[in-house]
């Protein structure tokens, strides 16, 4: 069987290392069927950003240290992008805005997601309600407009509500 990849989102891997049980029973699902898990840069950058914010002596930014200094504890693959890449990245983001697939408001959501598709992931893991809400939307969008192939996105509690019976 080919690789499966799964990116997931800042704000799940936040709660992955802070031991939230269906973000934790999400992983282990995700885990179980295969899947091997990706952070794309803009998650990177994200947790980079909240690291600096908050500091290492505050939980969120001690879990943001953790998942970046030893990433290997949730099996995550840290990923990064050549200079190309990025345009790409932000000329799709720029496309979908135009097209108003999100809105201006909520450009920087839909970065993760494009770099997930970018990357041949199967499954985007994100709690932000802005993608979730536009999910059918945007996932045709990222095929018609600009030509990445299918990219599942739901929540950790959908993954375990379906997955969590199957098995």
């Amino acid at each position: 069987m080919a690789d499966r990849f799964a990116a997931l989102d800042s704000g799940v891997l936040l709660a992955i290392q802070a031991n939230i049980p269906i973000y934790v029973e999400a992983h282990r699902l995700l885990k179980n069927a295969k899947f091997l898990f990706l952070a794309v840069p803009t998650v990177l950058q994200k947790l980079e950003n909240i690291r600096r914010k908050h500091g290492t002596q505050r939980f969120t930014g001690a879990c943001a240290q953790n998942i970046l200094e030893t990433p290997q504890t949730l099996d995550l693959i840290l990923t990064t992008y050549s200079d190309i890449q990025r345009d790409v990245t932000e000329i799709h983001v720029q496309k979908l805005v135009h097209r108003n697939i999100l809105g201006d408001d909520h450009a920087i959501a839909l970065s993760p997601v494009l770099e997930a598709a970018y990357l041949d992931c199967v499954m985007f893991i994100t709690d932000q309600q802005i993608i979730l809400e536009n999910r059918n939307t945007l996932s045709l969008a990222l095929v018609d407009y600009c030509g990445m192939p299918k990219l599942y996105v739901c929540s950790p509690s959908e993954f375990v509500a379906y997955f969590g019976k199957v098995n």
